[in-house]
Order: C-alpha cells, then sequence, then structure tokens
C-alpha cells in the first residue's frame, strides 16, 4: 500500500509541476505578442495590453493566496490565460485592421 502512496504522490507532483510549466509557457507566449506589439510602435494596444497583464497579475497573486484552500484556482488561472491570448490576438488583429 505505501508504494502505491508514494507512486500517487510522485504523480500529483509531476502533473503539478506539468501544470506550472504549461502556464508559464502560455504567459510567455502572450508577453511575447505583446512585445511584438509594441515593436510595430502601436501604442494604444501596448496600454490595452499591461491593463489586461496587471488585471491577470492580480489574479494570480489571489490564486496563490488562495492555492492551500482552492484545488481548482491553478485550473481557473489557465483558463484565465487561455482568455487573455484571445483577447491579445483580438487585439492584434484589430490593430492589423486599423494600419
Amino acid at each position: 500500500m505505501s508504494q502505491i502512496r508514494i507512486i500517487a504522490e510522485y504523480l500529483q507532483l509531476f502533473l503539478g509541476v506539468v501544470t506550472f510549466i504549461g502556464i508559464v509557457y502560455q504567459f510567455a507566449k502572450i508577453e511575447h505578442k505583446i512585445y511584438l506589439a509594441i515593436d510595430k510602435n502601436r501604442d494604444d494596444l501596448w496600454e490595452r495590453c499591461t491593463v489586461i497583464e496587471n488585471k491577470l497579475a492580480l489574479h494570480i497573486v489571489e490564486c496563490d493566496t488562495r492555492a492551500k484552500t482552492d484545488k481548482y484556482s491553478i485550473k481557473y488561472l489557465v483558463v484565465r490565460l487561455q482568455n487573455l491570448e484571445e483577447k491579445v490576438d483580438l487585439m492584434l488583429g484589430e490593430s492589423n485592421n486599423a494600419n
């Protein structure tokens, strides 16, 4: 029984690490898109993305403080990151159409 428990704990740890790496990768993709927008002199887009990024940072802090009591806060953060990426894609598309 103890071997099964040890395996389960390692599996849970592995899944947590994979989830964290996924979050970092997704955030890096979003940040890269924002920096691409800056390179193209899109000040308005930068301001809008900064607002979204600040809201996301506040949410990450909230998730971090709730992580001990809320197992689903990380999953919720992943969904929020996906939504943020979609918004950035839409903003990039709007800026391309405006230019």
